[in-house]
């Protein structure tokens, strides 16, 4: 019973929002772009990312994560993570938080494949 109520709050915020998209594993080759999927619906407040439970920050270009940015139009609950360049530090776990109303996305794994593997996979 505590794990179904635990999941309903992770799922739905208090004021009805809930996600209607959700970050998912990605894999990505290193110099490549990729994009997290976020969408929230019913809430108009601050969405913040994580990656491996640090905050990344709140605004469209994230300071401090030049090749970071959150995309998407707000007006509609759309708050996805773009990051350009994908390098091996980018290699992560990313959630997507609406915090004004305690709403966490599932987490979602970023691997991020280095050239030098891909090139030797293919010999």
């Amino acid at each position: 019973m505590f794990l179904w109520v635990w999941v309903l709050q992770v799922c739905e915020g208090s004021n009805g929002s809930s996600f209607t998209l959700q970050p998912e594993d990605r894999v990505v080759v290193a110099g490549h772009p990729v994009t997290l999927s976020c969408a929230v619906a019913g809430y108009h407040g601050i969405v913040l990312w994580t990656k491996d439970g640090l905050g990344l920050g709140v605004e469209k270009q994230l300071p401090g994560f030049p090749r970071y940015s959150i995309v998407g139009d707000h007006a509609a609950g759309e708050y996805s993570l773009r990051i350009e360049k994908a390098e091996l530090i980018d290699d992560a776990v990313y959630e997507c938080q609406a915090t004004h109303v305690a709403l966490r996305s599932q987490p979602a794994r970023l691997t991020v494949l280095s050239k030098s593997c891909i090139l030797y996979m293919q010999l």
